[in-house]
């Protein structure tokens, strides 16, 4: 038994299963009396494996990667910040923030600080933005105009499709928000969650199945925590046609850098975010 269960398979199959269900459940209120959903217990879970994880390999953490998660951290800074003080806002430094959003803030930050750490300790890496290839530079901007293009024109022929209107709301709500998921939900659902693959593989190499396991960690959890139960019971297409746009980013990030993905999901929903004037986000 202590063999299966140190088999790298297995404990990808069995990480595959938890942030399943995670996404899954993310909407379900653990104690509705108080609003506490599953995705509270998400962020905490988090927050608490990525401290963790920055103690284990301290050592290779470095002050540019603490910058830059800061740098995260403050792009998803304007979404927080409401319009009007409200019974769900709460005053820190000077500023009025949203309670919901503040999770997302706290919970990037060390995110992207422990998988750092954890891909220089590994051959398995994702680069920030060199990779060590040529043509690093061409390679990123080709990646966010074709798949970000590409997203945004889909989707938006979908939502005119099915009769929402255009609008064409150049705001700077429908940026913030857009380049917001970009940052947040790249590293959040996809590098973190590769980084947890790789730490509990021990940075071993990867067979193609244990690839392929690694590709649906960065794409199932993050695809069902979009939708309630109910629409994955009764629309599964919907939800499998989410999750194939989701593809081209957790390739970008895998095959050249986390930029290209981050580029590629915050054009498209910004262009969406514009065009269609509603926040559905990819």
């Amino acid at each position: 038994m202590k063999k299966l269960f140190c088999n790298n398979t297995l404990r990808l199959v069995i990480l595959l299963i938890v942030f399943t269900a995670a996404g899954l459940f993310c909407w379900s209120y653990i104690d509705a009396a108080h609003g506490i959903r599953v995705r509270e217990i998400w962020y905490g879970f988090v927050i608490g494996v990525s401290l963790i994880l920055i103690v284990l390999f301290r050592k290779s953490v470095s002050l540019k990667d603490v910058l830059i998660g800061l740098l995260f951290g403050l792009m998803c800074v304007p979404r927080a910040l409401p319009k009007y003080p409200s019974a769900t806002t709460v005053y820190m430094l000077g500023v009025y923030f949203d309670k919901a959003y503040i999770p997302f803030i706290m919970s990037v930050i060390p995110a992207y600080i422990a998988s750092m750490a954890v891909f220089k300790n590994s051959d398995n890496k994702i680069y920030l933005f060199k990779n060590g290839r040529k043509h690093v530079l061409l390679k990123t901007v080709l990646w966010i105009v074709i798949a970000g293009g590409i997203l945004a024109a889909l989707e938006c022929i979908r939502g005119i499709a099915t009769d929402v209107r255009p609008v064409f709301n150049f705001s700077t709500t429908a940026v913030a928000v857009g380049l917001e998921t970009g940052f947040f939900e790249e590293v959040f659902f996809r590098m973190f969650l590769f980084a947890l693959c790789v730490f509990v593989t021990r940075g071993a190499k990867l067979t193609r199945l244990q690839s392929i396991l690694c590709y649906l960690i960065m794409l199932i959890p993050h695809t069902l925590a979009h939708f309630s139960p109910q629409w994955i019971v009764y629309k599964p297409l919907v939800v499998l046609i989410m999750a194939v746009k989701m593809l081209p980013m957790a390739i970008a990030q895998r095959r050249n850098n986390l930029a290209s993905s981050v580029g590629i999901h915050a054009l498209s929903n910004t262009v969406i975010f514009i065009v269609l004037g509603v926040v559905q986000t990819i």
